[in-house]
């Protein structure tokens, strides 16, 4: 890549125009946990899914309709604008639509599933309810290789149920779970969502009871390399992924974050910022992640866990972050992923240990 700023002026703009989003951050998307129950029992659960293949009835892990229509309620007020509502598999509750018609009264309502229960008319349903988007789990173009990790005939609906979503004119993104299983197939992964009118999404597995499925850093590098090149060809915003570490090679990204005299900035990392995950029983933590109790909104405002809280800010102090993030000059425009270093080391200020690059600042 020619360079076109310096390490030292990249550290330099990028971290005055954090300072000013610093200024400016709000609790403006969350990620809800509506349930813990699942009804697939994946070889690579993506968060905690400690529940999968138990049965919906886990009262003592979630909320009830009324609590979660109160829970709604009060982060609406705490200034959030999007909500995705994760699980588990959040179409397990009985009250799923309720839950997306109250909350898409007040905020973008989002879906992320395993599709198997999205069959036309529930498609339908979520549209008449407002839904905003719809994501669904395809882990690979070929069927055999899906079910072997998420469960016989699991491909084909989950297909079906991006299908579903273009035909009934709801917004719909292809999540693709990257394992060194499959991903060398993202270009095909690419093509199958520009074909179904979708975005394709990259969501990495992270460390977990099954290590071997991580992708090594290399893997991780040609990952994020093929869809850095998706970016370029489609748009940014029809191939998104968690562009951590590939920023250093993001030419056209540098350009406008490493300027001073161009307004568009870039945080990278999130969380703490602009975003906060709720876990099923109305716990906040500052990244779905990282699972450090802030607050309870069954009993609190978010905004008052949201302005008071002594780890958030620590979250958000780039500072203090450890090792090679510490001193790396892109730590304003990615800080690495701070979910990552606190399930590797429990301590999310630590040195993210999926990075390939070495930074260039003595």
């Amino acid at each position: 890549m020619e360079e076109v700023f310096s390490p030292e002026a990249i550290l330099s703009s990028t971290r005055a125009k954090y300072s000013k989003a610093l200024e400016e951050c709000k609790p403006l998307f969350a990620l809800f946990e509506v349930t813990n129950a699942c009804d697939l029992n994946c070889k690579h659960p993506m968060l905690d899914c400690k529940y999968c293949g138990l049965p919906s009835e886990l009262g003592e892990y979630e909320l009830t309709t009324d609590e979660i229509h109160s829970l709604i309620h009060n982060i609406h007020h705490g200034g959030t604008t999007a909500i995705s509502l994760i699980g588990g598999e959040p179409t397990l509750r009985s009250d799923f639509l309720q839950i997306v018609s109250h909350a898409s009264l007040r905020m973008e309502v989002t879906l992320v599933t395993n599709g198997q229960l999205l069959d036309r008319e529930y498609v339908a349903g979520l549209k008449d309810a407002g839904i905003s988007w719809v994501k669904v789990y395809l882990d690979s173009p070929d069927a055999e290789l899906h079910d072997s990790i998420r469960g016989a005939g699991t491909h084909k609906k989950a297909y079906q149920a991006i299908q579903n979503c273009r035909q009934e004119d709801v917004r719909v993104s292809v999540i693709n779970a990257v394992t060194p299983l499959n991903y060398r197939q993202l270009r095909d992964m690419m093509r199958l969502a520009i074909e179904s009118r979708a975005v394709l999404e990259m969501a990495e597995f992270l460390p977990s009871q099954s290590d071997q499925l991580v992708l090594t850093k290399e893997q991780r590098r040609e990952a994020q390399r093929v869809m850095l090149e998706g970016q370029r060809i489609f748009g940014r915003d029809r191939i998104r992924f968690g562009s951590y570490y590939i920023v250093s090679e993001d030419e056209e990204g540098l350009k406008v974050w490493a300027d001073p005299a161009k307004k568009g900035s870039n945080v990278g990392y999130p969380w703490g910022i602009y975003g906060y995950g709720i876990k099923a029983n109305g716990i906040v933590v500052p990244d779905p992640l990282i699972t450090v109790p802030l607050g309870d909104l069954r009993t609190q405002k978010l905004a008052d866990i949201w302005n008071n809280s002594v780890t958030i800010n620590t979250l958000r102090h780039r500072g203090r972050l450890k090792g090679k993030c510490g001193r790396c000059e892109y730590r304003f425009v990615c800080g690495g992923h701070r979910g990552r270093a606190y399930l590797t080391s429990t301590d999310f200020l630590d040195e993210d240990p999926a990075c390939w690059y070495e930074p260039r600042l003595t």
